[in-house]
This record gives C-alpha cells, structure tokens and sequence, in this order.
C-alpha cells in the first residue's frame, strides 16, 4: 500500500472486515502512520471528514466509490477522487 510515517490512513469499515483490519489498521501499524476510524460512512459528509482528519489515503468498498463519483460536483472544491 506504500503507507509511510506521515501518512494518515482512513476507514469506515469495522475492525473485523479484512480490509479494515490488515490494510488500514495492520498497514498502519506497520508503517508508525497514523489510524483515522470514520463511524459511519455519509456521502454528504465525507469530503469534509477527510478534510477534517488531513486523511492522505483511504480504504473503500467499491460501492461508496460508486456513491462518491455520482454526486454532483462541488463548485468551491470540486470533485478530486
């Protein structure tokens, strides 16, 4: 996953699901970054809780990707994925 030191690391999944566990969590570990956990995902909110949280790298299933990419794009920010 090419994490490093710097990096912070998001995810909505729960700690049980394999991609939350070995890419996010283990990922993170591994690489001394840091571990941001999302409660619950929300289209509406996520690009301002990436913002928020200075997230660098994120772990999706693909349809919140499906969700992300079919909302309309945002004039001051834009859609960046």
């Amino acid at each position: 996953m090419d994490y490093r030191e710097d990096d912070v690391i998001h995810t909505y999944l729960p700690l049980f699901h394999a991609n939350a566990s070995i890419l996010a969590m283990y990922g993170a570990l591994l690489a001394e970054a840091t571990l941001a956990l999302g409660r619950r995902f929300s289209v509406t909110n996520f690009w301002d809780e990436m913002r928020l949280y200075k997230v660098t790298k994120t772990n999706l299933m693909g349809s919140m990707l499906l969700l992300l990419w079919r909302q309309p794009e945002n004039q001051t920010t834009g859609r960046t994925i």
